[in-house]
């Protein structure tokens, strides 16, 4: 977690060829994509193990849902609104950035009366398959 974003990524290299996600020879366009993915992940990351596992979401239209995470998070009170909800006001949002998500997502939180972490955790499994 304390490495930076190349370090990172020179650790990453090896487990995403392997799995498909980026070929031998990465073009510089590539690896400025795969270190702005790190970004995101890197507080996540506990084990390069699962470094591929972890970020398959970004590179593969086709990924497994973790089906545990499914039923614990998907079936709460509220989910389908708070997804239906999400959809809704993303569609005129000029730009999926924190800058213009970050209010809209507020608004979402006093109109269900939840978390941030509430807001958030049923999105990412409906879009990743997985709560990390």
């Amino acid at each position: 977690r304390g490495l930076s974003v190349q370090d990172l990524y020179e650790l990453a290299l090896p487990y995403w060829q392997k799995a498909g996600f980026l070929p031998a020879e990465v073009s510089p366009e590539a690896k400025e994509h795969a270190q702005r993915i790190l970004e995101q992940l890197q507080s996540r990351i506990k084990l390069m193990a699962d470094v591929a596992e972890s970020a398959q979401f970004f590179f593969v239209d086709d990924y497994p849902y973790q089906p545990k995470v499914v039923q614990k998070i998907l079936t709460k009170p509220h989910t389908e609104a708070i997804l239906k909800y999400v959809y809704g006001v993303i569609q005129d949002t000029p730009e999926l950035d924190e800058e213009h998500v970050k209010p809209l997502f507020q608004v979402g939180m006093q109109k269900f009366g939840i978390k941030m972490g509430d807001l958030i955790q049923p999105l990412r499994v409906a879009l990743t398959g997985t709560n990390i």
